[in-house]
């Protein structure tokens, strides 16, 4: 799992600094779309080689083709993923924002299809719209938007609900190792730095297993 995780911290560190350096002296922010699977499944499922190589010849195909409104601004997005990092870029107020919104299921379109990996998540013709949590989708806000009455520990194994104890503990203690969070997992979000907060989140958004990872402003 270290090397899985490590591998996608790595990739979206590239994307950002490729990204950064192609708008050099333009006033922009960065969007990460994260397209991964198999990368965040259960522990155990597979060893990091096996699942580099599943991530290599069955790449997850994403398709977006919306348009939406949220208060005053029209949003128009079309485009297509495969496997591996994909970075959305725009000054402030572009809608990349919306964008992650709408692929998590949060922003609910006009009109449009969002596929993943061939599943149709959104397609206002046919009448489909996937729920949120049966999306699959893990997302890091902008903000974090850490739940402040819960523990570190509760934040990171909130998608889990509903799973058997025994697998939510050793997900959660496997991802606060991970993350360097071991000793603050009494600590509720106000006691955390931000650094340490924004690694909760990235926790909470791992430990499902998403085959799509949604990064905002990391």
């Amino acid at each position: 799992l270290f090397h899985i995780v490590g591998e996608l911290l790595q990739s979206v560190l590239v994307a950002v600094l490729v990204a950064r350096r192609g708008i050099a002296g333009v006033a922009g922010t960065i969007a990460i779309v994260e397209v991964c699977p198999q990368l965040l499944r259960r522990v155990g499922d597979a060893g990091g080689d096996r699942i580099h190589r599943r991530r290599t010849e069955n790449p997850v195909a994403l398709t977006v083709d919306v348009h939406a409104h949220a208060g005053g601004f029209r949003l128009d997005v079309a485009f297509e993923a495969a496997g591996g990092t994909t970075a959305v870029l725009g000054a402030s107020g572009a809608g990349k924002t919306l964008t992650l919104r709408t692929l998590a299921g949060l922003l609910r379109p006009d009109s449009g299809q969002i596929a993943l990996d061939g599943r149709t998540l959104y397609d206002a013709r046919a009448g489909v719209d996937v729920a949120v949590r049966r999306r699959n989708v893990g997302y890091v806000f902008q903000t974090y938007a850490l739940f402040p009455y819960l523990s570190v520990a509760e934040n990171v194994g909130f998608g889990l609900r509903g799973r058997p104890r025994q697998e939510i503990d050793g997900r959660v203690s496997e991802l606060v190792a991970l993350l360097a969070l071991q000793g603050m997992e009494g600590r509720r979000p106000a006691q955390l730095s931000g650094g340490q907060q924004q690694r909760v989140a990235l926790g909470r958004a791992l430990a499902p297993g998403p085959s799509l990872l949604l990064l905002d402003e990391p």
